[in-house]
């Protein structure tokens, strides 16, 4: 089996810049669970040998791992606290992490699904670690236990939109990327959003996260503000953009 080179990459590149462990989650019934692939990445990229659906590959030279990280791989169904084996289905993982225990979770363009987004936030909470006592506006990715959240348009801005206003109660406009008090808040209750349903708003009025930076960025790395509309986009112009957010616990 050839790796593919995409499968599990923020964990692959958390653990080569030195992260003290990096858990892996996939849908339970995911073919790069089952089959085996994202072990195989694993392998291939860290030299590390996670392999359990088949024999071990075959010894090579100069094998050394290329990180300490401890790394694990489980399946996991947003919004379902059971960590489970990944190639037994439904075989809970042993032991399971613990609640509140990542200080980073990353979200990796998977916002593109509306009827996962209160089960991504319900993950979120369950998992991620209390901050410590910090002003939230100097909040940042390296400082604080927070969500690192990525994603592109290919389902639409609104569709991120929702997931915000779920997650946050708000879309937050960040002027510049980690700039403090510097903030609008856009309220997708508004006139234009008439059809919201009732399920979203009542969401919305529990969102346990706060977001602490919330922009753009392009291909070419240029930065804009997040907006969630933008009048005269096309989906040829928003596809070179993808929105950028860090969300900390309230």
């Amino acid at each position: 089996m050839n790796p593919l080179p995409g499968t599990a990459l923020p964990s692959l590149i958390s653990s080569l810049s030195a992260a003290h462990s990096a858990t892996i989650t996939d849908h339970p019934s995911s073919p790069a669970l089952v089959a085996d692939t994202i072990a195989h990445n694993v392998h291939h990229n860290l030299k590390i040998n996670l392999l359990a659906a088949g024999p071990a590959p075959e010894p090579e030279p100069e094998r050394e791992p290329r990180t300490n990280t401890t790394i694990s791989i489980h399946g996991l169904t947003w919004g379902d606290p059971l960590f489970t084996s990944p190639t037994t289905y439904g075989k809970p993982s042993s032991p399971q992490p613990a609640k509140h225990s990542f200080d980073k979770i990353i979200l990796a363009d998977c916002l593109w699904m509306p009827s996962q987004h209160a089960n991504l936030v319900k993950t979120i909470d369950g998992y991620l670690a209390a901050q410590a006592q910090q002003d939230q506006a100097q909040a940042n990715a390296t400082s604080m236990p927070c969500a690192l959240v990525i994603a592109g348009f290919h389902t639409g801005r609104s569709t991120l939109a929702r997931f915000f206003k779920i997650a946050t109660g708000s879309s937050t406009l960040s002027l510049t990327p980690g700039a403090p008090d510097r903030t609008q808040t856009a309220d997708l209750d508004s006139p234009s959003d008439e059809d919201e349903d009732e399920e979203l708003k009542t969401l919305s009025t529990h969102a346990p996260l706060h977001a602490a930076e919330l922009f753009e960025i392009d291909v070419d790395r240029n930065v804009r503000p997040w907006q969630p509309s933008r009048a005269g986009e096309d989906k040829h112009a928003a596809k070179r953009w993808c929105v950028v957010g860090i969300l900390v616990r309230r």
